[in-house]
């Protein structure tokens, strides 16, 4: 059997299935009563867009990143399907949690609260968690450096994200969030 083409095909249907929650969900936000600058949404996207595309090429035709950090076999598939399934999952179930307050961007929507329910109880960023966990998975099946590669450039990404919307957070929110903020960590429980 070929695990790594099964893995794939697999991971490539869960993804479809995040990317299309996405969009019917950004159907049923709030409306927006307050952006982040062009300028940061294009500069945060574009690195995350850019992690993801070194994540899902199959070469990027550079030679130092076309190495194969080891040959992924039956346990690799099982595994990053069980990761990417794991982290899809969390991170529609905060998208769910999140309701009608979700974007795309750093935006403060019309009634705007603060949810600290289901996902959002044990890390403050529970979408990013998912996201990075699926990625992982992905990775693992990879088995690449520029999939390795594609990690550190995604997380560098939503940190840069995580701390504009942390800002607009205490801004709006000022003591109530600084409190979230002491109890709950940003994208592990317990750790960071």
């Amino acid at each position: 059997m070929d695990w790594i083409g099964e893995a794939w095909r697999i991971i490539d249907s869960l993804w479809l299935v995040m990317i299309l929650v996405w969009i019917a969900g950004a159907m049923m936000t709030k409306r927006t009563m307050r952006w982040q600058s062009p300028s940061s949404r294009l500069w945060q996207a574009g690195i995350v867009v850019f992690g993801y595309w070194l994540l899902f090429s199959g070469r990027v035709h550079t030679l130092w990143m076309d190495v194969q950090l080891y040959v992924p076999g039956r346990r690799a598939a099982m595994a990053g399907i069980a990761l990417t399934a794991a982290g899809i999952a969390f991170a529609i179930w905060a998208r769910l949690t999140l309701g009608g307050n979700w974007s795309g961007t750093v935006t403060l929507k019309e009634g705007h609260t603060l949810v600290q329910r289901g996902p959002y109880r044990w890390v403050r960023h529970p979408i990013y968690t998912g996201l990075l966990l699926a990625s992982v998975g992905t990775a693992v099946v990879s088995g690449s450096l520029h999939s390795m590669v594609a990690l550190l450039v995604i997380l560098f990404g939503f940190w840069l994200k995580i701390a504009t919307e942390e800002s607009l957070m205490v801004q709006t929110f000022g003591a109530e969030y600084v409190e979230y903020m002491r109890r709950v960590k940003a994208l592990a429980p317990y750790l960071f």
